[in-house]
């Protein structure tokens, strides 16, 4: 495994100009996003809006939330359906003065479609798919006006394009409920779904960018223990399925959007490890040789800072991993990196669920921006270290668990990322084959140390899980 970690930075180097228009270069300045979840005891609306300055100061770029259908599509008392759009230009317009672009997951059951599959008491807790024929159509309509109204160029005309994805992890029983009985199965039943949002989307928008299917987990290269949901169908079987030529789901996406979620900063749930499962992604859209293959998107994908949880880890940690995270997305040539998730959906240290904030669910007041925990100020630290820089190269170290990644900017100077996934160690932050001379060892969270040489003895950096800039 050790091996083919962060072999795509050479491909992706040579590659970006195949990337859509519309789908930045992978870059740091380019490519973070964030997951944004709204519930009632979570963040509003409004606390979102309140916290868009403090994301854009970040470097966040995209925006990831839930598109609901049911909360749009309505009736007039003759029954005339009609959409109202107005919550979503809301946040739409204050995405765009933040430098934000969204990216909207087209989701949710109606009830006037499909009927109740988890009754709670006197409510429906949820509802079944859309998997008949009309509310397949109607989901499919719903879709194609949400795309044609808010990539009008005329309605925001400043707007870059949305980011527009079929559905939220269908592959989980959590969020695809298929009907008993039916002679579908649920991997059909969201092909035909998705196929249907797609054709028609294009019929309308053809320039629209449309990804899916936000697979959970990728679960190729090993087990991944962290789930607390049943999956209905593994990550690789459902993949092969939505790949597989045939389906006319693969020639209508501009991008695969996986969530390749890992157990935690163990062996295999370290960020680094995710490489294998990119590789074999690729692998799998080039079947049968020649095929071709899309852009992988990591659409979503976290550590949650609850230790007392399994597979939890410290704040500290977290602040490591999301660095991390978004570094090793880049080397493997991701043009979008979204983290779960931008804030703390409750207090409960018991519950990991609520623990994968980059802020917390505390504030001052209703009306003041959140509470950085310190993943929030790592992210902040590398979008400033590293903007404007791009990844040349990883230099390799006589530890294949030491972490070297060699960046330069338009003027010709160089950055050095350096991490370990071993022990802490001393090592030089003049590695063979780097043509930085460090000065200055700048940490995860922004101290910054001067390096300099004592009694003629070069100077030396403490190599930890935790990434540093030096420069």
């Amino acid at each position: 495994m050790e091996g083919k970690i962060f072999q795509a930075i050479a491909i992706g180097l040579l590659s970006s100009s195949a990337f859509c228009a519309d789908l930045p270069t992978p870059s740091v300045s380019n490519s973070v996003g964030v997951n944004v979840t709204f519930t009632a005891t979570g963040p509003s609306i409004e606390a979102f809006k309140t916290d868009m300055p403090m994301m854009a100061a970040a470097g966040i770029k995209f925006a990831r939330m839930d598109f609901a259908w049911d909360l749009i599509e309505k009736r007039t008392e003759q029954g005339n359906i009609w959409y109202d759009w107005s919550a979503y230009e809301n946040i739409v317009d204050s995405m765009i003065q933040n430098g934000i672009r969204p990216y909207f997951i087209l989701h949710h059951s109606h009830p006037k479609y499909e009927i109740c599959a988890v009754p709670s008491g006197t409510e429906c807790s949820k509802l079944y798919s859309p998997q008949h024929t009309n509310s397949i159509a109607a989901f499919s309509n719903w879709a194609a006006a949400a795309v044609s109204h808010f990539d009008d160029p005329h309605r925001f005309p400043t707007n870059p394009r949305i980011i527009w994805e079929i559905w939220n992890e269908p592959n989980l029983a959590t969020f695809w409920y298929p009907v008993a009985g039916s002679s579908k199965t649920p991997v059909e039943q969201y092909l035909e779904l998705a196929v249907a949002t797609c054709t028609a989307i294009r019929s309308v928008t053809p320039n629209a960018t449309i990804v899916g299917p936000a697979l959970s987990k990728l679960n190729f290269s090993a087990t991944n223990p962290q789930s607390t949901q049943q999956v209905s169908i593994a990550g690789k079987t459902y993949m092969e399925k939505l790949l597989d030529p045939n389906s006319n789901l693969r020639s209508c996406l501009d991008a695969i959007s996986v969530h390749p979620y890992r157990a935690g900063a163990t062996t295999t749930g370290n960020p680094e490890t995710v490489a294998d499962d990119y590789i074999t992604l690729r692998e799998m859209m080039n079947t049968p040789v020649g095929t071709g293959t899309l852009p992988i998107i990591s659409g979503e994908w976290g550590y949650y800072s609850a230790p007392l949880v399994s597979y939890g880890v410290t704040s500290m940690v977290q602040a490591a991993l999301v660095v991390r995270q978004q570094l090793t997305n880049l080397a493997n040539n991701i043009p979008i990196s979204i983290w779960y998730n931008w804030k703390d959906n409750g207090i409960d240290p018991f519950d990991n669920e609520k623990n994968y904030g980059l802020v917390s669910a505390v504030t001052l007041n209703s009306n003041a921006p959140s509470l950085a925990k310190p993943s929030y100020t790592a992210l902040k630290t590398m979008s400033t270290e590293l903007a404007g820089y791009e990844l040349q190269s990883r230099i390799t170290l006589s530890n294949p668990l030491d972490y070297a990644l060699l960046f330069k900017n338009a003027s010709g100077r160089y950055r050095l990322v350096m991490w370990t996934r071993d022990i802490p160690h001393l090592t030089s932050p003049k590695p063979s084959g780097s043509p930085l001379t460090p000065t200055t060892s700048v940490g995860m969270l922004g101290t910054r140390t001067s390096l300099i040489s004592i009694l003629g003895i070069p100077p030396t950096v403490l190599l930890t899980e935790s990434p540093q800039y030096i420069e």
